[in-house]
């Protein structure tokens, strides 16, 4: 497991507005991230991540407990790393508006990603969270763009039953 340098999590969005709708969060040593924090998107989505970088909303702060909020944000860490590597031409294709069918196993191998260099155990909560906005109808589900969550959280239940304890 990679140890985050002792940095403090905004306790809340209000705290990250006074700071200008940003916060920084060290991944690995020297390889901090700024975090944007959108309070207002179209649609609410707790962490989004890719070639422009890791964005954060409300539900972020208001549903996620501490451990949470790093797991999710080494998963979207995953996509700002290896989205656009991976599939070069499907952002492109995003980009323009054109349809797509998007890869799952991105998905998958960033809840991996965040299992094995953070916790599983955190990302397997932050998953279960997930599930439960979705079922609250506080994030809107989209079957285009990721796989069942059922699926995603048995595929870290796996990794954390042959992992050692973290």
């Amino acid at each position: 497991m990679i140890q985050q340098k002792t940095k403090q999590l905004p306790k809340n969005w209000e705290e990250i507005e006074k700071n200008g709708n940003k916060f920084y969060f060290e991944f690995e040593p020297g390889k901090e991230e700024k975090i944007k924090f959108i309070k207002n998107p179209k649609e609410p989505f707790v962490g989004n991540g890719g070639v422009f970088g890791i964005k954060v909303d409300k539900l972020f702060f208001e549903e996620l407990n501490d451990k949470e909020k790093i797991a999710v944000l080494w998963h979207e860490y995953y996509h700002k790393l290896y989205n656009f590597k991976k599939m070069p031409m499907l952002e492109l294709k995003s980009i323009f508006g054109l349809r797509f069918n998007y890869n799952y196993s991105l998905e998958f191998e960033a809840d991996k990603f965040s299992a094995l260099k953070n916790s599983a155990n955190d990302c397997l909560s932050f998953l279960k969270t997930g599930k439960r906005l979705y079922n609250e109808n506080k994030v809107r589900y989209n079957p285009k763009k990721h796989p069942s969550i059922k699926d995603r959280i048995k595929q870290i239940e796996e990794i954390k039953n042959d992992k050692p304890k973290d």
